[in-house]
């Protein structure tokens, strides 16, 4: 919310809220139940914003704030707060104008000084800050707090988005990406087919192969209709050392744009000592790169870019002898084949006629601990009412630990084997570092599970997460006994990490080694994972790796990482 205005028409506002006209702002008629009508309103037309509402005040006065039209204010002052009841209460009498900032939800205040309920205008040196329960002004060591009275506001999760990049391998919609591009994803949009990005199209995963990192999907769209011939080959031999590659995908669309970027470099290495599907390359990619095709000087792919290395290292990217095995082991693709086309396009051809054909791949993910607004008016009854348990779990995704807990306990009170119950209360425990009454909440949740009614996705979750908070105890062989009955029931990379953690831990490192290098380019775990595997390098002697996963782990926000490269990075051979 980034608004500006004119500096003389806030003088002149000043000026107008300072003089007896200031009187004249009452709106005729309004009062508690027009404030809650006009509200409620807004809010089913869908344009009501969170600062709008029925507020009470701890001065004693309740308010409401509304948008309002009128052309003598600038677009960013149309907010007033209007006395509704209260002691001295003038029923429809305008107290103040809210003025949006180049901050978000965050306010100046112009009118009545607050403090001194007297006209004194306070546009220069009053704001208030904004929340969806509560407000509050503040000036020096004085504070008047806003609590909301109507329409309550709710949290509920918020979905999560991430990009990729892919590229079609038949006309009739088959694409290649990587698999952390699509390994979580509720849904799949597919954007950029022929070079249009004003519509997308839905797909659906075929076929995965998580250790080498390689996914094919599918559109799955009533319009989609074709791709067209397909511009360029596969390639079945490996790459060259040496030889010119180029990439074209969708880096940072946020800051960068949506259109399909091209990049150049050369092979660098045919292999990687730690993944030897892997081939690294000098070609720049970024986050949103993951899954673009690596082509060679004619036009033709020779491999799939997956990871950057480092910021200042090589990239990598999946050979096309490993999507080649995923593709004969796939009962849709069967008698699929993309030979390669012959050399004589410039490099200007290529890219125009190759990147129609290279796609960006948008999923939406399981809901993370952000969260989103929804507005409860009178006719709806509080979600505790109808479904508590939803409730409790919008609690926890709201941060709400502590209300959370409290609800999940009246739950088992009334129900004794609510294995989801003392589940999600064991998670919260975890968030509130409490992690002694989360092992006890886990160790409850397993006996009280039933496999038809709550499903074995749910048990694993629960071993996997107390073997995360038995480690915490250093109980690491009932930590590796409660993984591994979990990676029975369920194999992801989360619980394959956990385990990584605990082969560290019993001191069995190229175990850990292993472990941590097939989930690496997992972007949700690297700060974790590189880490661990940077400990484990460093317990066998292999200090010079160790010394690049700490800075990958500190590049990705680990601050034991960062703190350990502050303390021994000026050594080769440093000292745990």
């Amino acid at each position: 919310m980034n608004h500006k205005h004119a500096y003389t028409t806030l003088l002149l506002l000043l000026t107008l809220l300072a003089t007896p006209v200031y009187g004249h702002f009452k709106v005729v008629g309004y009062n508690y139940a027009k404030a809650k009508e006009v509200i409620k309103e807004r809010v089913k037309n869908g344009i009501c914003e969170p600062v709008e509402g029925i507020w009470k005040s701890s001065n004693g006065i309740i308010y409401a704030i509304e948008r309002f039209e009128d052309e003598r204010f600038p677009e960013n002052l149309r907010y007033r707060v209007i006395q509704l009841s209260g002691k001295n209460a003038e029923p429809g009498m305008v107290d103040y104008f809210l003025e949006l900032t180049n901050y978000d939800e965050y306010y100046r205040i112009w009118g009545k000084n607050p403090f001194t309920l007297t006209n004194e205008p306070v546009g220069r040196e009053c704001y208030m800050t904004f929340s969806p329960g509560y407000f509050f002004f503040k000036q020096q060591l004085d504070t008047v707090v806003f609590t909301r009275e109507y329409p309550r506001i709710d949290a509920l999760p918020a979905p999560k988005y991430s990009t990729g990049s892919g590229f079609a391998i038949t006309s009739d919609g088959y694409i290649v990406t990587n698999h952390h591009v699509i390994q979580a994803a509720t849904n799949i949009y597919i954007y950029g087919v022929n070079g249009l990005f004003d519509q997308y199209y839905q797909a659906r995963i075929v076929a995965s192969d998580s250790i080498n990192d390689i996914a094919i999907i599918k559109i799955e769209d009533t319009t989609f209709t074709s791709f067209g011939p397909i511009p360029y080959g596969l390639r079945r031999d490996d790459p060259i050392e040496g030889e010119f590659c180029m990439a074209i995908s969708y880096p940072k669309i946020n800051s960068l744009g949506i259109n399909p970027k091209t990049t150049t470099g050369i092979i660098s290495a045919t292999t990687d000592s730690n993944q030897p599907s892997r081939c690294q390359t000098t070609v720049p990619i970024e986050h949103g790169s993951s899954g673009s095709p690596l082509f060679d000087k004619d036009g033709n792919i020779l491999a799939i870019n997956s990871a950057r290395h480092s910021v200042y290292y090589t990239k990598l990217a999946v050979k096309n002898q490993y999507l080649w095995q995923l593709i004969e082991q796939c009962d849709e693709l069967k008698g699929f084949d993309l030979p390669v086309v012959s050399a004589g396009r410039q490099l200007t051809e290529i890219v125009a006629t190759n990147k129609n054909f290279v796609v960006l791949i948008l999923t939406r993910l399981p809901s993370n601990d952000q969260q989103e607004y929804y507005y409860i008016l009178d006719e709806e009854k509080p979600l505790e009412e109808t479904d508590p348990f939803a409730r409790a779990e919008q609690f926890f995704y709201a941060g709400q630990y502590r209300e959370a807990v409290d609800l999940l306990t009246r739950i088992l009170t009334e129900d004794r084997d609510n294995c989801r119950a003392y589940y999600l209360r064991g998670c919260c425990w975890e968030r509130l570092n409490t992690r002694e009454n989360a092992i006890v909440d886990y160790r409850q949740a397993l006996r009280s599970f039933d496999k038809k009614r709550d499903g074995e996705e749910l048990q694993a979750l629960i071993y996997c997460n107390l073997a995360l908070n038995q480690i915490v105890f250093e109980a690491y062989t009932e930590a590796m006994e409660n993984i591994e009955k979990s990676l029975r029931i369920k194999v992801d990379d989360f619980s394959l990490m956990v385990k990584g953690l605990t082969c560290y831990h019993l001191k069995e490192y190229d175990a850990a080694i292993k472990i941590l290098s097939d989930i690496i380019d997992n972007r949700e775990l690297q700060s974790t994972v590189y880490y661990y595997r940077g400990l484990s390098f460093l317990a066998i002697d292999k200090s010079e790796i160790a010394l690049s996963d700490m800075k990958n782990a500190a590049e990705c926000g680990n601050q034991s990482a960062a703190e350990w490269l502050n303390n021994y990075s000026s050594s080769l051979s440093p000292k745990p």
